[in-house]
């Protein structure tokens, strides 16, 4: 016959029961703490820099009502470039700088590659030799200037953020890079904004690969999962479906504040569409043969990965156009009393590219 455990033996056991919870509990929560360490130990900055962001920098972002995921039907127009919205009276006639106001992965180093060709003067991803653009721009806004004020000059500013550091100024301060165009370092009022897309299963795909050759977990969309980025609060991201939420809201956001200022130019593009080159370079004449897939998800020998063009290209004296060169379109900028030797280098050498 069994002999039934007395009590201080079922004690003993509840104890050890829950002395093996605990432990589980604890386990658990380090594997996290490291796992979130390890992501931003890890290259997740888009391919471009492996920098940490300036922790001095001041966080003053503005959180604005965005649409719901609920509220986004996955046949909405958001997914859609449209294409009537640059008349093709005005094409060849739009003038720069021109702004990239989308998200990562979605054709910013061609857009880069693309005005770069032509003789533009053309910045991807930093806007300062030593700053991202999402710095300079936080900078400035932080100290009451326009959103570029603090960023060097350039006519082409294709990537805005940061990429997996999930700092997205084309995101937190949109109304001030539109309201404020005019302010810009002297930019003109009519202000030329682009907005690229992507099939979202592409984009995805390439969110989950990017950089290629890291390890599982260590990807930009797993630095963008620990983001806190308006209308994307970390712990999203885990599927397709909420990064296509994010782009639809985005989107739909982009539209309402461009055309909301009549003299703002918004154009849109597909860049899986096979007659994107034909319209983009009609749109802004130039050479065809500037537009091409770039910052493609490949390896080099050594495993690591490669653009082909410097964050910083100079201008040209003259553009590529279709089927001319032209000279470019802009006024040399002037050196006032109290410049910096620093700026005023900076603007001798821009005014020797015109």
């Amino acid at each position: 016959m069994a002999l039934k455990p007395t009590g201080e033996k079922r004690m003993g056991a509840k104890i050890i029961r829950a002395a093996i919870l605990l432990s589980l509990v604890m386990m658990t929560f380090s594997l996290f703490f490291f796992h979130e360490k390890y992501l931003h130990s890890t290259s997740l900055m888009g391919g471009l820099d492996e920098t940490k962001p300036d922790n001095n920098t001041k966080n003053t972002k503005t959180r604005v009502e965005l649409p719901t995921a609920d509220s986004v039907d996955s046949g909405d127009d958001c997914f859609s470039a449209r294409g009537d919205t640059i008349h093709k009276s005005r094409f060849g006639k739009l003038r720069p700088p021109f702004v990239n106001l989308g998200f990562p992965k979605i054709g910013s180093t061609s857009l880069h590659a693309l005005f770069a060709c032509a003789g533009y003067r053309s910045m991807h991803f930093r806007c300062k030799k030593d700053k991202k653009c999402s710095e300079c721009i936080q900078e400035s806004v932080n100290e009451g200037l326009p959103p570029f004020g603090k960023c060097d000059y350039a006519e082409s500013y294709s990537q805005l953020d940061d990429g997996s550091w999930g700092h997205f100024p084309q995101v937190e301060y949109l109304q001030q890079l539109v309201n404020e165009f005019a302010d810009n370092q002297g930019f003109p009022q009519n202000g030329t904004f682009l907005l690229l897309h992507r099939n979202m299963s592409k984009w995805y795909r390439s969110l989950t690969n990017w950089p290629p050759g890291n390890e599982p977990g260590s990807h930009m969309s797993d630095g963008l999962m620990l983001a806190d980025i308006t209308g994307f609060p970390a712990g999203r991201g885990r599927n397709e479906k909420e990064f296509s939420d994010w782009f639809c809201s985005h989107v739909k956001r982009v539209r309402e504040v461009v055309d909301g200022h009549p003299s703002h130019s918004l154009v849109e593009i597909n860049i899986d569409d096979p007659g994107a080159g034909d319209l983009i370079t009609d749109i802004f004449d130039i050479n065809p043969t500037c537009w091409g897939h770039r910052n493609a998800n490949v390896l080099k020998g050594n495993g690591t990965s490669s653009t082909d063009l410097p964050w910083f290209v100079r201008g040209k004296a003259m553009i590529q156009g279709k089927t001319r060169l032209r000279r470019r379109q802009i006024d040399p900028l002037p050196i006032l009393p109290g410049m910096s030797p620093e700026l005023i280098e900076q603007i001798r050498s821009i005014n020797e590219e015109i």
